[in-house]
């Protein structure tokens, strides 16, 4: 079904399969902010005008260490620093100063930090505060919007042109989709779009969309948009479709193993390629996946056989598999500007907010 392209990772029935590099286990990454602070007790800090620019720190207590989260513009430092070290330091401080208002966190900060000794720290303990730092330590730059490419392939059909050239589709493939979507009316359409045009029909009549878990899925179909018999690339389809990060390509069975960079695209880094399977224990659907070496291994697994009945367990898997597939390409080379960008973003907004001296009486204080 997918031949063998180098900087590739497979999953799946593959041709020529020894030549393809093997989807390997992500190193976990440990969630600091998710896992051990927001589920307890701990204090946040926000500061604007700092040595470091704009800040935000978590501090949490525990029963040898203090551990720290310090958030800049540039990058996100985890650290610890020993309850003894911030007992004497306070201890110092307060020989000096008589009275000290500064809380140990406070101490624990500078000692991780000594330059932000002089810096006033604002205690943001809001449940707002706490939110949006979940949000920064895992921004998520679709916030549950996406657009995906849907191909027809017919079973000669080995490049890209003749795929997009289409204009009618098998039994198959129309069986798919009633699975997989919703038929909808583009003109008025007031859900997500995915850039198609729902007021001019430049894009069509028609177009599929999917809501599954809380997401929107606009499926991005060629054979549901205009043809024009003079241009045999049909630009016009393809500069959605090329736009998409994932495309899915449903190809009648029978043809020649086709490759995952068979969409000629810098955006797509996600190919699954899905063939009907009819056989007397009835209809199933046979699966592999390519993606770039360059995006991290994503759940679920595609199993062993990769051979799925044809039903809403399928239509799950699938969903599943494209949405992780496409949030994990925001770690790709290609696309990490973009997070870097949502994160100073948000941390921007949070700080100007909340990098002030806030009135009690703007929010209840959450204790918890």
């Amino acid at each position: 079904m997918l031949c063998y392209s180098p900087g590739y990772v497979g999953e799946g029935i593959l041709h020529e399969p020894d030549k393809w590099t093997a989807p390997s286990e992500p190193t976990p990454e440990i969630s600091w902010y998710r896992s051990i602070f927001f589920p307890s007790s701990h204090i946040n800090y926000i500061a604007k005008d700092t040595p470091l620019g704009s800040i935000a720190v978590s501090v949490k207590p525990m029963e040898d260490n203090y551990y720290l989260i310090l958030r800049t513009s540039d990058n996100v430092e985890t650290g610890t620093i020993p309850t003894k070290d911030v007992s004497k330091k306070r201890g110092l401080l307060k020989t000096f100063l008589k009275k000290s208002k500064k809380k140990p966190e406070q101490y624990a900060i500078i000692k991780y930090k000594p330059e932000l000794g002089h810096t006033a720290l604002y205690e943001c303990n809001y449940q707002a505060v706490k939110d949006q730092l979940l949000q920064i330590e895992s921004p998520d730059v679709f916030e549950g919007k996406f657009r995906i490419g849907l191909l027809y392939s017919q079973p000669h059909q080995n490049n890209e042109n003749e795929m997009f050239c289409n204009t009618e589709v098998s039994q198959d493939f129309e069986e798919f989709t009633d699975l997989l979507g919703t038929r909808i009316e583009l003109q008025g359409w007031n859900k997500y779009p995915g850039g198609l045009d729902v007021v001019g029909g430049k894009t069509g009549k028609y177009s599929l969309f999917t809501e599954f878990e809380g997401n929107e899925i606009m499926w991005h179909v060629p054979t549901m948009m205009p043809f024009f018999p003079d241009d045999p690339q049909q630009l016009e389809r393809k500069k959605h479709v090329g736009n998409d990060r994932a495309v899915v390509i449903f190809r009648d069975p029978g043809g020649d193993p086709i490759p995952p960079n068979i969409v000629h695209s810098k955006a797509v880094h996600l190919c699954i390629v899905i063939e009907p399977v009819h056989n007397e224990e009835g209809d199933f659907y046979r699966v592999c996946v390519a993606y770039k070496n360059t995006v991290p291994f994503f759940e679920p697994a595609l199993p062993e056989e990769a051979e799925f009945k044809k039903g809403p367990t399928f239509i799950n898997f699938l969903l599943h598999k494209l949405i992780n597939g496409i949030q994990a390409t925001s770690h790709a080379e290609e696309f990490k500007q973009l997070m870097s960008f949502k994160y100073k973003h948000s941390l921007t907004c949070l700080c100007s907010d909340y990098g002030v001296k806030q009135e009690k009486k703007e929010q209840p204080e959450d204790v918890t």
